[in-house]
């Protein structure tokens, strides 16, 4: 595949991202309740979005959830003063949830009845991943409790998290079988450590002058990306899990983001697939102008193969979304996203088709005012002057459905439920 420095006219986005803790926080408890909870979830995709419910100081923010499969209207979840993030869909009607209001806690949310459970305290940052019948975390490393160990808890019965590791992280990327891999707490080194026997190993160190490492692992498991900032530029590395050996480098990578961010930057990575690492990178401008660019590479040619453009330079780099989707079972996806430069607009339009759904502003285009799900079957779009609207396109029928009519963000896209 070419990448976007062969097609200038067209870059063309297609979606297919201690003690044991007291057993007291984890009592089932009734959450404040929303007006729309009615009954079981349809089993099949869902999206969730937020809004705000007015423009007054003290609005809530509500956690809408859409049943893809139906023509219900979205129903609202969840209603707190600040936004909450969906994780995970656990099963037909339970949501993982991180809540950074009251509680300020990684939730157990059954969306069908508005009741929720709390199940780390002090953690909505630190989720890590489901493993089983259990939800890994980094538990709450603020200053006041400097608790920064691998917990574990589950999520289907009340039961106290329980620690895994002895060992302290920064951050975990993720676990696999019985690894976790993660940072250090001193922010220098990635490390494997077997969650059955407790033991570790250096999989890099990096220098002192390199800091906010971000760590992404391969598909397939084999291998680990990591990025690093070092005066001000991105340093990508790839490694090998199994001997920690290092099989590509790039140095250099511009990260540069808005003047108006309070946020230095840093070099977010990912995985196209196990032979295509991926990192945001800053592309074109100066002075807070240019693009954020989703950059892939061959490991195999260390060369570029793809420059997405995701959106213009704005407060902070976005990870890359996770690797492609199984298709939908009727082929290709149905949508792709086009930002054609001659005209200056980003359109939504069915897979090969001329005619746009949805055309918006290139130039004032934000994250998420055009998006597509994992597997390509649906599709939204902000729409209006002040795209205040939230769209729904789905099938073969270019027929809108109206989600919202406040201004909609935090878009997640759910899988059916097993």
């Amino acid at each position: 595949m070419l990448g976007a420095m062969n097609r200038p006219a067209i870059w063309l986005r297609c979606a297919r991202g201690a003690a044991l803790l007291p057993l007291a926080a984890s009592v089932l408890a009734q959450a404040a309740p929303p007006e729309t909870v009615g009954g079981a979830i349809d089993p099949g995709q869902l999206l969730c979005f937020s809004n705000r419910e007015s423009a007054a100081a003290d609005a809530v923010t509500c956690l809408h959830l859409v049943e893809l499969a139906t023509d219900r209207a979205p129903r609202c979840i969840w209603r707190s003063p600040r936004a909450v993030r969906v994780l995970r869909r656990l099963d037909r009607d339970h949501l993982l949830l991180a809540s950074f209001a009251e509680p300020y806690a990684l939730l157990l949310l059954d969306a069908a009845t508005g009741e929720h459970r709390v199940l780390a305290p002090g953690a909505p940052h630190g989720f890590v991943a489901v493993h089983g019948d259990e939800v890994l975390f980094v538990g709450d490393g603020r200053a006041k409790a400097k608790d920064n160990h691998l917990y574990a808890v589950s999520w289907r019965a009340a039961a106290a998290p329980r620690r895994c590791l002895e060992q302290r992280f920064a951050a975990v990327a993720a676990v696999v079988g019985n690894l976790a891999f993660g940072i250090t707490e001193d922010r220098r080194r990635v490390v494997a450590v077997s969650l059955t026997s407790g033991r570790g190993r250096t999989l890099l160190q990096v220098p002192e002058r390199e800091r906010d490492l971000r760590v992404a692992l391969a598909p397939g498991g084999q291998r680990l990306a990591i990025g690093s900032v070092a005066g001000g530029k991105g340093h990508l590395r790839v490694v090998d899990v199994g001997s920690g050996a290092l099989q590509r480098e790039w140095t250099d990578l511009p990260i540069d983001v808005s003047p108006f961010s309070s946020s230095t930057p840093t070099l977010e990575v990912g995985w196209a697939d196990d032979d295509h690492v991926v990192c945001s990178q800053t592309q074109g401008g100066g002075r807070g102008s240019g693009n954020f660019v989703f950059v892939h590479r061959d490991l195999g040619t260390g060369e570029v193969t793809l420059e997405d453009l995701y959106a213009p330079v704005g407060l902070a780099h976005l990870r890359p979304p996770p690797p492609d989707a199984a298709p939908p079972d009727e082929g290709e996806p149905r949508f792709q996203i086009l930002t054609k430069l001659p005209t200056g607009k980003s359109t939504l339009n069915r897979a090969g088709a001329d005619e746009p759904l949805v055309a918006i502003e290139a130039a004032h285009e934000q994250y998420q005012d055009l998006a597509i799900s994992p597997d390509g079957a649906h599709a939204t779009a902000r729409c209006g002057p002040k795209k205040q609207r939230l769209c729904l396109f789905a099938g073969d029928d270019d027929a809108e459905r109206e989600l919202s009519t406040n201004w909609s963000f935090d878009l997640v896209w759910l899988p059916a439920s097993q």
